[in-house]
């Protein structure tokens, strides 16, 4: 229902911005990693605002990533990344981390749960096909 601030450290080139990253929701860049989610003091909750501490992000690379390489028939992507998830104990809460490959980025909720994917949606077409990890 809630997420912990999770930091991103991607190495790009060409370099991480705003030309080649989409964010979504509270996502957003600083210096070199994309923050998924604000920072809030959860030691406060002001009665009947449980939205108040909801924090949600998303963030995708802008341009196609090749995945398939037809003329082999083999995959060509790989990709590597760290991450951290900090535990605070006036925050012991969080929903998780999804990666995901898709080809449809703007086709997915930008609410709590499901970490971002469709909640029992069927995909309609291969324009809307994704995995996540």
């Amino acid at each position: 229902m809630f997420a912990l601030s999770i930091f991103f450290f991607f190495f790009f080139t060409p370099s991480l911005s705003s030309n080649n990253i989409i964010l979504f929701g509270d996502a957003f860049l600083s210096a070199s990693s994309i923050i998924l989610t604000r920072e809030n003091n959860c030691s406060y909750q002001p009665p009947l605002q449980t939205t108040a501490l909801s924090s949600v992000g998303r963030a995708f690379f802008e341009k196609p990533v090749r995945f398939l390489d037809p003329s082999i028939n083999a995959t060509a992507f790989s990709c590597s990344f760290s991450f951290t998830i900090t535990k605070t104990n006036s925050c012991p809460f969080g929903d998780g981390f999804a990666f995901l490959v898709t080809s449809n980025a703007s086709s997915f909720s930008l609410t709590d749960g499901y970490m971002g994917l469709p909640p029992g949606i069927q995909a309609s077409s291969d324009q809307d096909s994704y995995f996540a990890v």
